[in-house]
């Protein structure tokens, strides 16, 4: 039985649509995205879908040989991958950043410090945490200074049982009389700074960004994310535990 060719290039142009937006979906899943701006995949997917389910129906039909059609299929299902997961690093995470990554980590698992914790890099941020599996403090902060939305810089604080510590050697750090309340102290360009820490900061893992503001001075910080929440993250993290922690 014949196909009538016209019926051949539509479901083709069909399944390169479907193909765009099964492969978006797998990229949401797999390399969970951040915020709000996560949204605008969607309509750029299905904008990209379109598009190229047009080309691929119009190259078809100029194309007689069925070698240079199959040729011209693959082309197009390879590029739409390709723009899925460019389209997906701006407005999401670097995926293919993410899998380099992991591969190199994989293979060469000495490279990972502790410091590689508090990377803002997540892939590395993930191995570390599984290396340093038995030495991981409770609670681990990303602390910046910040001038005119710009970062000069930036040092980690952790907590581990009453035990608490900081990468800036220059952090003053004094105890309340309240539950989990610290004063952090600090001289910053010549200016001296004092920042009395929410009462959550280190008994709500959770816990959102704290900014305390002095005049153009922002001292912010930010939780290291210790769960793993899906996806990557959770495959990543198995996998590197059943290879290194055996």
């Amino acid at each position: 039985m014949k196909i009538n060719p016209q019926v051949s290039l539509k479901v083709i142009s069909f399944f390169i649509f479907i193909h765009s937006i099964l492969l978006i979906e797998f990229l949401h899943y797999f390399f969970p995205g951040i915020g709000p701006a996560s949204m605008a995949t969607y309509p750029l997917t299905y904008l990209v879908g379109v598009m190229l389910s047009i080309l691929c129906f119009k190259a078809f039909k100029k194309i007689t040989t069925t070698r240079a059609r199959i040729g011209v299929f693959i082309s197009f299902f390879i590029l739409m991958t390709y723009m899925a997961f460019d389209l997906h690093e701006f407005v999401t995470v670097d995926a293919l950043r993410s899998s380099k990554d992991a591969i190199r980590i994989v293979l060469n698992p000495k490279q990972i410090s502790f410091e590689d914790i508090f990377s803002e890099n997540r892939t590395y941020s993930i191995a570390g945490m599984v290396k340093f599996k038995s030495e991981l403090p409770e609670y681990l902060y990303s602390c910046s200074y910040e001038e005119d939305y710009s970062e000069f810089y930036t040092f980690y604080l952790w907590k581990s049982g009453n035990e608490i510590g900081s990468t800036n050697k220059y952090w003053i750090i004094d105890s309340l009389s309240r539950k989990d309340t610290f004063i952090f102290r600090d001289v910053v360009k010549g200016a001296r700074y004092e920042v009395v820490a929410p009462p959550a900061l280190f008994s709500d893992p959770d816990q959102h960004l704290f900014k305390e503001i002095f005049g153009d001075l922002k001292v912010c910080f930010w939780p290291i994310r210790q769960n793993m929440d899906r996806g990557f993250e959770t495959w990543f993290y198995h996998l590197l535990d059943k290879r290194w922690n055996k």
